[in-house]
């Protein structure tokens, strides 16, 4: 059996927020319903920022660096605890809760230096300077290519940000507000 996706649909290119109840759950809509209506009152970098439980199941992903943490929420909210005691953290949502979050800026810092980039006050790193070897037109393209995706990923963009939110779709965040 395939995992249905609750609140999330589109195709393998691009994904959407689900305007309706999949024909997978038809059978049991009321249950699906009260699912993605769910509210789990998180917070979303340091702000308020409510969740549904459907959209916490979708993004249970187990390569999530706070699997645990996340599985632990999604859990207490089946049980009614909808407070939790830390914040959901998938994909980019509250990414600045990760805890190799200044290592990473330290290793886009270290490559952009590889590339010929002027050291300034920031951390960087010789012994992945050793690493890159010799600073050759392709090594410098491809550092540079992994420091822009370790600051995309680290520091997304505003647009890429709220995509991280999981806000949900408009529908559910109107219903939810009353």
């Amino acid at each position: 059996a395939q995992y249905v996706w609750l609140l999330i649909g589109g195709d393998e290119y691009e994904l959407a927020y689900r305007t309706h109840c999949p024909e997978h759950y038809r059978e049991h809509k009321d249950f699906w319903l009260t699912t993605v209506q769910t509210m789990i009152h998180d917070t979303e970098n340091g702000n308020d920022a409510d969740l549904s439980l459907g959209l916490a199941i979708d993004m249970l992903w187990p390569c999530h660096w706070r699997f645990v943490d996340n599985l632990q929420i999604v859990l207490e909210a089946i049980g009614g605890k909808l407070n939790p005691a830390t914040p959901f953290a998938a994909c980019g949502r509250n990414i600045n809760l990760l805890p190799i979050r200044r290592r990473m800026v330290t290793i886009s810092n270290t490559l952009n230096v590889f590339c010929g980039a002027r050291e300034s006050n920031q951390d960087v790193d010789p012994d992945v300077m050793k690493l890159l070897g010799e600073p050759t037109n392709v090594a410098k393209w491809l550092a540079a290519s992994l420091a822009k995706t370790i600051m995309l990923q680290v520091s997304p963009p505003a647009k890429l940000r709220e995509m991280s939110a999981l806000t949900g779709p408009d529908w559910l965040r109107q219903e939810s507000a009353g």
